[in-house]
Order: C-alpha cells, then structure tokens, then sequence
C-alpha cells in the first residue's frame, strides 16, 4: 500500500455481502405471500435488509461538491439509464407491430 490508499474494512464489506443477500432473499420471498406469511423470521429479514443498507452508506458517506456529484452520478447512473429504456421502448415498439 502507499500513503495515499486507505485500509479496506473487511467488516463493512462482509455487512455489505450480507444485506445483499437479504435484499435478493427478500424480494424473491415476497413473491410467495403464503411462505412469506408463515415463517415470522422472514419477516424479520425483510424488515431489516435495507436498514442495513443505510447503515452501510452512511457509515461510508465523504462529502463531496456537489458539481462532482453530479457529474459523476450521471455519468454511471443518467446515462445507462437512458440508454437501458430506450432499448426496451425499441423492443416494444416492435413487438407491437408484429
């Protein structure tokens, strides 16, 4: 490492790895409302996966200009996002027509 790196916390990468399984456990479980209905623990996971989530973010927050916010956020976000609907608006527009 040089002076400039910072040292990784392994323990907020494995909080991270773990709210990521509990949002994808969850939303798959919320699409069987009799499973969802008869475990109370799921509804435990369910209530706490994105808490975990904020926790994460927040304890990670640096605060930055808002021009570089913008900037960068629209680049990987605005863009793709565009990009990502008009290929779906393309795809209905011609399955529509045939």
């Amino acid at each position: 490492m040089n002076a400039n790196s910072t040292k990784r916390e392994i323990w907020i990468d494995n909080c991270k790895v773990i709210a990521i399984f509990l949002v994808v456990f969850g939303h798959l479980i919320e699409q069987f409302p009799y499973i969802h209905s008869q475990f109370p623990t799921l509804l435990i996971i369910t209530t706490i996966h994105m808490p975990i989530f904020f926790f994460c973010s927040g304890y990670l927050f640096k605060p930055i200009k808002i021009k570089t916010a913008l900037k960068k956020y629209f680049n990987r976000l605005i863009i793709p996002y565009i990009f990502f609907n008009l290929i779906c608006l393309i795809l209905l527009i011609l399955l529509k027509k045939t």
